[in-house]
């Protein structure tokens, strides 16, 4: 039996559907999200892709390579990760967001060393 939702106004009078202008999220705008999300929060973004994804599969051989990019240089892992599973070479414009990677990653150390004077 199917239920069917009429909605009436004050008076009792049946009112005319009305379409929603509430558009549904896009999966793209969750990956811009989720890379925001990588960026600030790096360390906490290789814990969830560890435990909820198989991203590191076939990419390191041994588990010594991603534990010292976790400790150190926890964005140049998740960039240089994402580079190796999606683009068939390395070129340049690849080796450019890894060097933004690691200078980013040691700003980041090197600030605790400024905030100590």
């Amino acid at each position: 039996m199917a239920v069917l939702d009429v909605r009436t106004d004050f008076r009792g009078n049946r009112q005319k559907p009305v379409e929603s202008t509430v558009r549904s999220a896009d999966p793209l705008d969750m990956a811009c999200l989720l890379a925001l999300l990588a960026v600030a929060f790096p360390r906490v973004a290789i814990v969830l892709l560890w435990l909820f994804s198989t991203f590191f599969a076939n990419v390191y051989h041994n588990f010594f390579i991603p534990l010292l990019g976790f400790i150190f240089l926890p964005l140049t892992l998740l960039v240089y990760t994402y580079i190796v599973r999606t683009q068939p070479a390395i070129d340049v414009p690849q080796l450019v967001f890894i060097f933004i990677a690691v200078i980013v990653d040691l700003g980041l150390i090197g600030g605790s060393w400024r905030g100590r004077r």
